[in-house]
């Protein structure tokens, strides 16, 4: 978790901000290299199928986002501002 806006000020959403970023950049670098090793380790007649498993992850993290999203919007307002949003 990352620290509060009260404890180290703007440095806090920038951080925030830091970090998806290079989240983006790494899920960039693997899905290629993810699909390419499926294929290649795909039974016979399969790589198409086996490739197709990389495709689910990014609906499948949209998935837990927004189950993660509706979690977080039932929450207090006082608790969200304390720490819900750092999650």
């Amino acid at each position: 978790l990352l620290p509060t806006y009260a404890q180290v000020g703007i440095w806090a959403p920038i951080g925030l901000v830091t970090l998806r970023v290079i989240q983006g950049v790494a899920v960039g670098g693997e899905w290629g290299g993810a699909v390419l090793i499926a294929s290649e380790n795909a039974p016979k007649g399969k790589s198409i199928l086996y490739s197709a498993f990389a495709q689910q992850g990014s609906p499948a993290g949209n998935l837990l986002a927004t189950i993660a999203f509706f979690f977080l919007s039932a929450m207090p307002t006082p608790s969200f501002l304390l720490y819900g949003w750092r999650i």
